[in-house]
């Protein structure tokens, strides 16, 4: 698996989640009008429970990709990164290293 189909793949995995209603309700609970605090964020309406299980299933993903993750305009997506980046720093198989590195960013 190439390191940049993993972010291309969670994010087609992601929009098989979305919901017209779950993103109704997000841009209205994330004020995602002119002036409010989430304006110009999008929402595809995937639950958070659906997008932490694809987090947990993509939790080797390289940090270089969970960059990509975050810099997508899809606010699902930025709670699957930081999940991801959750999981990778409570996982007993990251090494040291680079638990604190995801632990300060």
């Amino acid at each position: 698996m190439s390191i940049e189909l993993v972010a291309k793949q969670f994010l087609r995995r992601l929009k098989t989640h979305t919901s017209p209603t779950g993103a109704v309700a997000y841009r209205r609970h994330f004020q995602a009008h002119a002036g409010g605090y989430g304006e110009g964020d999008r929402f595809g309406g995937a639950s958070m429970g659906k997008v932490f299980s694809l987090a947990k299933e993509f939790s080797a993903m390289p940090l270089l990709e969970i960059e990509t993750l975050l810099e997508s305009p899809i606010h699902e997506a930025h709670v699957g990164a930081v999940s991801i980046m959750d999981f990778q720093a409570r996982s007993s198989k990251t090494v040291a290293e680079r638990r604190r590195g995801l632990s300060q960013g």
